[in-house]
């Protein structure tokens, strides 16, 4: 899929406005129109371009399946709009979905800073909004089906590591972070820190890498120079080809690296290279991810198939799982709320609710989804990958072993 822009993604009615022709009795019922705020260009573009195609489907499948029934079969107008990567321009786009586009609600492939940048605009205009990826809200109208800091991404990385240690038999005593160094990297890095020292990890190094630098073979040495059994910590995927290439350089091999969604997904191989990536990604790299061929995830598997029948350009990417589960829960939300005022709204996606084995729960929730008061999903943990051996190089569900297809590897 190319790159949207701003300007051509609001040129784009057809393609991500009402889908196929209603009914005469449908056309009497007001659409909902849905704000899709989100990066089509700029350097957080695959957001955009990974999560677009999964919105476009669900909707036009809804739509053609009768809409929203407890609003007499309202449609699902979709009113793109790009934050072009940067966080001044969310906000300015969330006010011009409020106040010129008068949309209803705002779904989007929003990170946490420009989730938590959105927060003023969301309360002047009370506007119900999911974020697909932020990890805090500031907004008691703004939920997010993303990772919480703590409880989802520090939980998921820490809560691997003492499986391997406790249960796997891996000689895991010491711990380097190794972070990216902005806000979220070093709030999570806090979290891990803390919840290794619970595990009896002793932390022997940290390090914070930096945004702008492509050269982390400073890093790694520090890293290496402190000989940790486990490198832990929140990376982007520039930091993740980085390191990697750094490791590939040193040969430096010994320890696991465990690391968030930067690590699970399947282009880490393709912009490694295969002569890199062959040699640094079967070598204990491990990491989190939405979503694998291989692991039991229910009705998942189907609405991948669905989705890459239509978009054959690449195949189904990890980030359009979370998309598909914001768009639900917003569904539930309208149904729930039989209304689009906007009190009523916000106050429903707070109060969705769906049970383990739901066919609209994509995430892998033993005990169902639930929004908790801070306004994230309720114990959300991630899948976690290792790298497999060549040849079949590539990403394989070990944890938690529910949804494991294989059994990590030493």
């Amino acid at each position: 899929m190319t790159e949207i822009t701003r300007r051509s993604a609001l040129a784009m009615p057809l393609a991500l406005g009402f889908f196929g022709a209603a009914s005469t009795a449908r056309a009497a019922a007001k659409p909902v129109r849905l704000g899709l705020l989100q990066p089509f260009s700029g350097v957080q573009s695959v957001y955009g371009r990974d999560t677009q195609p999964v919105v476009e489907l669900l909707a036009k499948e809804l739509n053609a399946a009768g809409g929203i029934k407890s609003l007499g079969g309202a449609m699902i107008e979709i009113v793109p709009a790009d934050t072009a990567s940067a966080s001044g321009q969310a906000q300015n786009e969330m006010r011009r979905l409020s106040s010129q586009e008068n949309v209803d609600a705002v779904i989007g492939a929003l990170l946490t800073n420009d989730f938590l940048a959105v927060a003023g605009a969301i309360d002047e205009y009370k506007m119900p909004t999911i974020s697909m990826f932020g990890g805090h809200s500031r907004s008691k109208y703004a939920y997010s089906v993303g990772f919480a800091y703590d409880d989802g991404y520090a939980g998921s990385m820490v809560d691997l590591i003492a499986f391997l240690k406790n249960e796997g038999g891996f000689p895991i005593k010491r711990a380097a972070t190794a972070y990216a160094n902005y806000e979220a990297g070093q709030q999570i890095n806090k979290f891990i820190r803390e919840r290794l020292e619970k595990i009896g990890v002793e932390i022997v190094a940290d390090v914070a890498l930096d945004m702008k630098s492509t050269d982390y073979l400073p890093a790694l040495m520090k890293i290496r120079s402190a000989k940790p059994d486990v490198v832990v910590g929140l990376q982007l995927h520039n930091h993740a080809i980085s390191l990697m290439q750094a490791r590939y350089q040193l040969k430096y091999h010994d320890p696991l690296f465990i690391s968030n969604l930067a690590y699970g997904d399947p282009r880490l191989r393709r912009d490694l290279g295969d002569t890199i990536a062959t040699e640094v990604l079967p070598n204990k790299v491990m990491g989190m991810t939405y979503y694998s061929r291989d692991a039991k995830l229910g009705t998942l598997p189907e609405l991948v198939k669905r989705v890459e029948a239509v978009h054959t350009k690449e195949p189904f990417n990890q980030l359009g799982v979370a998309a598909a589960q914001a768009f639900r829960v917003m569904v539930h939300a309208l149904e729930k709320a039989g209304s689009t005022d906007k009190d009523k709204l916000a106050a429903a996606i707070g109060q969705v609710s769906l049970p383990a084995g739901h066919p609209d729960l994509y995430f892998p929730l033993a005990n169902g989804l639930a929004f908790g008061e801070d306004r994230m999903i309720k114990n959300l943990r991630s899948l976690m990958i290792q790298w497999g051996a060549a040849p079949a190089i590539e990403p394989v569900v070990i944890y938690p072993k529910s949804y494991a297809a294989s059994a990590p590897r030493r």
